[in-house]
Order: structure tokens, then C-alpha cells, then sequence
């Protein structure tokens, strides 16, 4: 009995020597001497395919040695093949800080997120696990693919060109490629994203503009979100080739699905100036400024966007209660043809921007956002809402302002 005893060890421990079966490991140590009896057994077991009884004497060696990486690492994978995507989570994030490149815990973490429909944390996992191993293309390569789950095109299309720069032989990263172009092409509105801005147009020739024009539109959120004080605010653009309005503007926030409109010359043209006109619109509306003046709301539009316009406009008078200025600027927007309207529009939108600009220096944009609210709170005269906000006359504030247009613009013009 005891010769039979000694046999059987004797082949135990010589299964040592034999390949590691885990995958992410190649050099893996679970099956060395000092491992457990059962750490042993559950290898005989994996060899015969008998994966239940493997799992059994696995957890045993996990009882015996708790802690032990390699165990912990094999249980997981045994889990993750029969679909037990938590209890093989619950074994890995424990080691996750000593991943290394033979043994990409990361890489193995984002693959069980992504079964679970974790998007957004497999993404991260994806990316540590890339980082960590460069060669690890295949966790570039389910980036894509999540980028392609969430219909992200072009996303993934890059993200696929990237890996097919580094090796153009890698076959999985061909047919998804081939894939994502096809998808492209067939569907009626890519999509480009980064972070909180987003993009939809029709036309994918138009993707080189998009991208040399993103890094202008990001400077110009991140402005808007810090002078609003709105964290996240998603920005969704539709780039359309007419924008249907009876004064067809270049340019066009609707409230209505919150989104900016701009047209495919807008766009070729690069007109910042114009998109943060309508940004300004879209940060606005969280104030809820649909019952303030129109002449208040543009003012602040053109303080934030400055066309080109307001540059080197010539003042020599500017007369008339500051409310008649509404009747300028129609509902649909026509004057945002900016190249097009004649001189006394521009005068008037030159007489918005003033007014607004000496508000906010003068009285700080707090207090602007107050004088903004009190229209949206109740029905109140211009004069009124001034005083309230900024405990002055509206005759004494008039005679300030013009003072200040005559101080700061009138000689320079």
C-alpha cells in the first residue's frame, strides 16, 4: 500500500514539468512542487476534461493556500468558461495591481465585463491592460469592438487602422476593419465622439474637417461649462447640409431636442465664432431664459462667440429704450447670416453686445445670471428687473452705459 502511495506522488510531482494550462500565463507556477495536492489533482482532472471534479479540487488548494495568485487565476478562468462571470470578478480584482505581462490580469477583467455588458468599465480594463503589454493587440482590438456595440463607427475604424499600422497581418483586426467600413458606408449618419462632445453627420467625406475642427469646439465647451458652472454637459451637433428655417441660418440651437444644427459650409469654413454663438444658447437655457429680452439673450450669444463682425464696427450714436432692440432679431434666426445682413442690423446686434459686456465688467456675470432668472420667474419690465439685480435707475444705468460705449469704443472706431 505504501509502494503504491509513493508512486502516485512520484507522478504527481512530476506533472510540474508539464505546460502551464492557463492562458494568460504561459510561464504559470500552479502546478510546481510546492503547490497543493490538489492543485495537482485538479491538472490530472483537466487532462481527462473532467473540468467539474478540476473545479472541486481547485477550490480545495484555494482553501489550503489562500491568497495564492496562480490558483486564483486558473479558478477564475475555469468559472469564466462555464459562464460564472462573478464568482471568477470576485477571484481577480483582489490581484489586479500585480498584473504583469505574462500574467494580464487587466486584460482578463475587461473580458469578463465585457460579457456582462460592463461597457464602459471593460473600456478601462482594455486600455490598463494595452498599457501595460503594447503587444497585447486583441485588448486594442475589443476597444473597437465595443466601439462597434455602441455604434460608434468611426471610433472603432480608427481604432482598428491604429492596430493594422502596428501589424497589418493581424487577421482579426482585417475583417472587423473591413467590417466597420462597410458599416459605414451603409449607414445613413456616422458618428464621431470624444468625451462629452458629439457629432452626427451623413457625409463621411466630411470626417477630416470634423477633426481639425474638434479641438476649437472642446476649447470653447470647456469655457462655456466653467463661466455656466455646468459640469458634463453633453454637446450634441448635427451637421445637415440646409438647416430647414425660413431664414435658412448657418447655424441653429434648437431647445426642442437640444441640439446645435450647422451646416456643411459652416463647417468647411471652420466658423467657431458661430458655434459658440449657439453654444452660448445652449448653456443659456439651463438658466431658463425662453421669457428674457431677445436683445439680453443675443448679447450674451455674441459677449461669448465675438464674430468677426463686432470687429471695427463703427458708433456714433446709440439712442432708443434698450426693449425696441427685440425687434431686430427674428425667431428664425436670419441674422445669423452674419455676412449678409446690412449695417443698422449689425449696429443693433453691436449695441446688444455692449450692453452685455458692460454688465458683466461693471457688475460681474453673477449677477447678469440673476438679472437673466428674474424674467423666467415672473413677468416683469426691464426697468424693474435692473433695479432689483443691480439697485440702480434704469435712466442712471443708461447714462453709465453710455458713458462707457463712449469711453471704450466711440474714439476707437
Amino acid at each position: 500500500m505504501k509502494s503504491t502511495t509513493f508512486v502516485i506522488l512520484t507522478f504527481l510531482l512530476s506533472l510540474s514539468y508539464v505546460n502551464a494550462f492557463y492562458t494568460l500565463d504561459e510561464s504559470s507556477t500552479i502546478w510546481r512542487r510546492s503547490s497543493s495536492i490538489h492543485a495537482h489533482s485538479a491538472k490530472l482532472f483537466l487532462d481527462r476534461n473532467k473540468v467539474d471534479t478540476a473545479l472541486v479540487e481547485l477550490k480545495k488548494a484555494l482553501h489550503d493556500q489562500p491568497g495564492n495568485r496562480q490558483i486564483s487565476t486558473k479558478l477564475a478562468e475555469l468559472y469564466f468558461k462555464q459562464k460564472k462571470y462573478r464568482e471568477a470578478l470576485d477571484l481577480l480584482l483582489p490581484f489586479q495591481t500585480v498584473s504583469t505581462k505574462k500574467n494580464n490580469i487587466y486584460y482578463f477583467i475587461g473580458l469578463i465585463n465585457d460579457r456582462i455588458k460592463k461597457y464602459k468599465t471593460a473600456y478601462i480594463y482594455y486600455k490598463k491592460a494595452f498599457k501595460l503589454d503594447p503587444t497585447l493587440l486583441k485588448a486594442r482590438l475589443r476597444i473597437a469592438q465595443l466601439f462597434i456595440k455602441k455604434g460608434l463607427y468611426y471610433d472603432a475604424a480608427t481604432h482598428l487602422k491604429n492596430i493594422l499600422e502596428i501589424n497589418p497581418d493581424y487577421k482579426p483586426a482585417k475583417l472587423e476593419f473591413e467590417l466597420t467600413l462597410r458599416l459605414i458606408k451603409e449607414n445613413k449618419t456616422s458618428v464621431f465622439r470624444r468625451g462629452n462632445l458629439v457629432i452626427t453627420f451623413e457625409d463621411y467625406n466630411l470626417i477630416r474637417d470634423i477633426e481639425e475642427w474638434y479641438p476649437y469646439l472642446q476649447e470653447k465647451i470647456y469655457y462655456m461649462q466653467n463661466t455656466f458652472n455646468v459640469k458634463n454637459q453633453v454637446v450634441w451637433i448635427k451637421i445637415v447640409k440646409k438647416i430647414r428655417s425660413k431664414g435658412n441660418p448657418p447655424a441653429l440651437y434648437r431647445n426642442i431636442d437640444k441640439k446645435i444644427y450647422i451646416t456643411e459650409d459652416s463647417l468647411r469654413r471652420k466658423y467657431t465664432s458661430l458655434f459658440a454663438h449657439e453654444l452660448t444658447y445652449l448653456f443659456a437655457h439651463k438658466m431658463n431664459v425662453n421669457k428674457a429680452p431677445t436683445w439680453l439673450l443675443e448679447g450674451i450669444a455674441l459677449y461669448f462667440s465675438k464674430p468677426n463682425i463686432l470687429k471695427n464696427m463703427s458708433i456714433r450714436k446709440l439712442r432708443g429704450d434698450w426693449d425696441t432692440l427685440d425687434d431686430a432679431f427674428h425667431k428664425d434666426k436670419r441674422y445669423l447670416n452674419f455676412h449678409q445682413i446690412d449695417k443698422a442690423l449689425k449696429i443693433k446686434l453691436f449695441h446688444s453686445f455692449l450692453i452685455v459686456k458692460y454688465l458683466i465688467t461693471r457688475y460681474g456675470f453673477e449677477n447678469l445670471e440673476k438679472f437673466v432668472k428674474l424674467f423666467a420667474e415672473k413677468k416683469i419690465k426691464t426697468k424693474d428687473a435692473i433695479w432689483q439685480v443691480y439697485h440702480v435707475s434704469y435712466r442712471k444705468l443708461k447714462l453709465d452705459f453710455d458713458v462707457f460705449m463712449i469711453s471704450n469704443h466711440y474714439f476707437k472706431t
